[in-house]
């Protein structure tokens, strides 16, 4: 016994860091003995799951022959032939007219969750093996439909009983990921300063911001019963970042300069400018005075009419500009002033992160989801901030804040509870500040598996390398040796990204001349 005990423990220790679970069978063994050497051997502390050998044994799989083939996918549509040149050449050497063939067609990075639901075979398309399930019993072409991936964990959901719908906080985040034209086109948000200029930009929009912090601000008071100190820093910090502008004129807006000085030099400030405007995340204002009252307006350069009618007097302006250099202002876009004032924006850029590392590693990600409520019988169970679907099935709950303060054991809990519907072992845990200061919450994690911390210097990498030795959640000890990665460092190759993806888009990049600089 004290040999079994020992070689368990050796396994368990080899394969931790590749496996969340290890099971031990037997065929020479009863499932009662089997069930008494269970509990010997949990008895001397060693923790492992004990399986009969039939529920252990993996069934094969029936004969197969894969094949690549290029297939235009128009609304998650596309027609394909059910038999390939191969097939029919085996058909015909074995003289068979008809077998019971099927078609799995899969995408490469796109995977199918395992689930019930979709493996039904009263669907319509079943879905099964990472992939779309066909009839090829004759020879054809017939349309395959990729589901959508909200349907893809709605399935998955419905399965375990569950409900999911989008949050509010989840649409506004969807908004922001939709206007940059996927998660990787966040990338240009990932700078402190660029991030506090927005945040400095949108504080000072209007008074529903300054509404929104208070309601948060009483919040911060109605949890001090729990955590008096945290309530009282966070509420500080709260009251800190107020930044109402008393400026009608500027208020909303920042500059050219502005911009300059958060990103260090004009060239990579000229390429960001050309970059939000471009994907919309910013619209461009100039300063119009009327020639004969003097009074100044604002208009939207896209949808400033000529002749100009002044606001005041009604006289037509027919020289709205002046003379000499013309000032320009740059406004939030509704999608990313929203995103800001709930802080959701967070909740972005970490999904950004995490796609990429996830998308250049195994493939296994199914989808990424921003604010997503859970229900079970009707009643709201809980909210993540970010859902993660994987090809097994297995759905790990994020929930990001924007300061680490507020990563506390409630927060862990509630999302334990949500982990906890779907049997996954696993939760992961999102910060908008750097390491420094989230010390409490990178107590929960561990390294085995349970818990991960993501801290800006992770996510604030303009280009994410994948990290994956859990099989759900990224691997500190594949990113920089396991240090954490400098945030001047993502910084400055920031920088550099930038201006050659500004000259990628301008016709100007030379490979060459780069390689020679």
């Amino acid at each position: 016994m004290d040999e079994v005990a020992g070689l368990i423990n050796q396994a368990t220790t080899e394969m931790e860091h590749f496996l969340p679970e290890l099971a031990v069978s037997s065929w020479s063994i009863s499932s009662d003995e089997l069930g008494n050497l269970a509990r010997e051997i949990h008895s001397r502390g060693v923790s492992v799951d004990f399986r009969p050998a039939d529920e252990a044994l993996i069934e094969s799989s029936p004969a197969s022959r894969d094949s690549v083939a290029a297939l235009t996918l128009e609304n998650g549509q596309s027609l394909v032939a059910t038999r390939t040149e191969e097939d029919r050449e085996w058909l015909r050497v074995s003289r068979q007219r008809s077998v019971p063939l099927e078609l799995n067609v899969r995408i490469e990075n796109h995977p199918i969750p395992s689930s019930v639901v979709l493996r039904n075979p009263r669907n319509l398309y079943r879905y099964g093996g990472s992939g779309v399930i066909v009839s090829a019993i004759k020879d054809e072409v017939t349309r395959v439909v990729w589901p959508h991936k909200w349907t893809m964990l709605e399935a998955v959901a419905n399965q375990h009983g569950i409900k999911v719908e989008e949050s509010d906080n989840g649409r506004n985040a969807l908004a922001l990921i939709r206007l940059a034209g996927g998660p990787g086109g966040l990338r240009w948000l990932c700078h402190r300063q660029i991030l506090k200029l927005l945040t400095d930009t949108a504080a000072s929009t209007s008074m529903s911001w300054w509404k929104k912090r208070s309601l948060q601000q009483a919040q911060a008071v109605a949890n001090a019963q729990e955590d008096p100190n945290s309530a009282m820093e966070e509420l500080k910090q709260l009251i800190g970042e107020v930044n109402v502008s008393h400026d009608s004129e500027t208020s909303g807006t920042f500059t050219y300069s502005q911009i300059c000085q958060a990103l260090g030099d004009k060239n990579t400030a000229e390429a960001w400018l050309r970059w939000a405007e471009t994907s919309n995340m910013i619209r461009r204002l100039g300063k119009i005075k009327c020639e004969h009252c003097r009074y100044e307006m604002r208009w939207y350069l896209e949808q400033t009419p000529l002749p100009v009618t002044c606001m005041i007097c009604g006289r037509s302006v027919s020289r709205p500009f002046g003379p000499t250099g013309l000032a320009f202002h740059y406004s939030l876009a509704e999608p990313l002033r929203r995103s800001i004032d709930d802080d959701s924006i967070y909740h972005s850029l970490i999904m950004r992160w995490i796609v990429a590392i996830y998308q250049a590693g195994n493939g296994e990600l199914v989808g990424a989801h921003p604010g997503v409520n859970f229900y079970d019988n009707g009643k709201l169970i809980g909210e993540a901030d970010i859902v993660l679907l994987f090809s097994d099935g297995r759905v790990v709950p994020v929930e990001v804040k924007r300061s680490g303060r507020q990563l506390i054991q409630g927060e862990v809990d509630k999302l334990r509870v949500i982990a906890n519907l779907f049997d996954s072992p696993s939760i992961i845990l999102g910060s908008g500040e750097a390491s420094d200061k989230c010390s409490e919450a990178l107590q929960y994690d561990k390294g085995d598996g349970r818990c991960r911390v993501i801290t800006s210097e992770y996510w604030m990498n303009p280009q994410p390398s994948p990290a994956l030795g859990w099989k759900h959640i990224p691997d500190w000890s594949q990113i920089s040796g396991g240090q954490n990665p400098s945030l001047e460092d993502h910084e400055e190759r920031y920088s550099r990204m930038l201006v050659e993806f500004d000259k990628r888009g301008l016709g100007q990049f030379d490979p060459v001349r780069q390689i020679l600089d």
